[in-house]
């Protein structure tokens, strides 16, 4: 940030100005996605992909996939073709 010549939290009001979202929605939108490619692949074990995904915590994943998509992570391998969209209030 100092090579910007702002602070993040300046940077973090411009970001959610212009894109309506938080860097951290952003980042678990992100990091959601990567996640549910890996759960519709099949190889891996969802505590697996909720590390490898950013997630340490396997409990915080679990909140955060079912804030973002309405259902647990482990329900959501018999789905298909869930899209993330805002969170559930």
């Amino acid at each position: 940030m100092k090579k910007l010549g702002v602070s993040s939290s300046y940077l973090s009001r411009k970001l959610k100005e212009e894109t309506s979202q938080t860097f951290l929605e952003i980042l678990h939108k992100c990091r959601l996605q990567k996640a549910i490619e890996l759960l519709n692949e099949g190889t891996y074990k969802v505590y697996e992909i909720s590390d490898m995904t950013g997630f340490h915590e396997y409990k915080h994943f679990c909140q955060v996939f079912k804030k973002y998509t309405g259902i647990a992570p482990t329900e959501f391998v018999k789905h298909e073709g869930l899209l993330i969209q805002k969170p559930v209030k």
